[in-house]
This record gives C-alpha cells, sequence and structure tokens, in this order.
C-alpha cells in the first residue's frame, strides 16, 4: 500500500473549518491514515498522510437465484459449499460445510495458480498459498 504525505501551512488563527477544503482535496481518492497539526509562533503546519484505497473484490453473482454465492468461484450443489477455480486445462473442485471456507480456499488457489496480483474474494487478508 503506498502512503502519501502532503503538508501546508497556515495562519494559525484561520478556523479548521476554513482549511477543511484544503484537506479534502488532498484526500480526494485516497484513503486518510493520519493528520497532524502543529502550531508554531503564528502558523499552524497541518501533515496529512494518505494511502491507496481498499479495494474490497467480493463478487456478487450475476443471478441471485438459488444455489449462488457472493463469493467469486464458490457455488452451493447437493447440500454443500463448492469452490471451483479453472487455470488453462487444470480444474480443481473442493467442497466445504461454510460458504467462507470455500472463498477462502478460491483465494488461496488463485493466488497459487495466479501470483500476489491474482483476484479474490478477501484481498485485505495475508492469504496462506497452498502447497
Amino acid at each position: 500500500m503506498n502512503q502519501y504525505t502532503e503538508t501546508f501551512t497556515v495562519n494559525r488563527f484561520k478556523s479548521f473549518e476554513s482549511i477543511t477544503p484544503i484537506i479534502l482535496d488532498i484526500v480526494k481518492g485516497k484513503t486518510l491514515v493520519d493528520l497532524k497539526a502543529s502550531t508554531t509562533g503564528l502558523s499552524t503546519t497541518y501533515t496529512v498522510v494518505t494511502e491507496d484505497p481498499i479495494v474490497e473484490t467480493q463478487y456478487v453473482a450475476k443471478a441471485q437465484g438459488k444455489g449462488t454465492s457472493k463469493y467469486l468461484g464458490v457455488y452451493f450443489n447437493r447440500g454443500k459449499w463448492r469452490a471451483k477455480i479453472v487455470r488453462k486445462q487444470k480444474v480443481l473442485c473442493e467442497t466445504f460445510e461454510t460458504e467462507i471456507d470455500a472463498a477462502k480456499w478460491y483465494d488461496r488457489m488463485a493466488i497459487k495458480f495466479d501470483g500476489p496480483d491474482a483476484v479474490v474474494n478477501f484481498p485485505n487478508t495475508n492469504t496462506k498459498v497452498a502447497k
């Protein structure tokens, strides 16, 4: 995750409301990580730390009918949750008791086949690659 730091200085008597548009312009399209203010003499220096936004990649099945899952590569069949991944001519399929376990297995297999940039259901977890 890339972090960015920007600082700007204003007259210390300016209200926070008057500098809010400046902060919003710096943050635009990013996630605010930290905001600090330091006053010395007649000026206040603001330090704004931002980072690239977190992209949630939980897929919603196109057909919300029976047997579908909101997770990529997961479906419900014959009383079990199944995860299926197809890469080139290799097809792997496993069954699970829960939808989330199936989605996590799919993530591990996707990372194994596609590397760390794989499109997964839970991008913010440190999924261990299966051997």
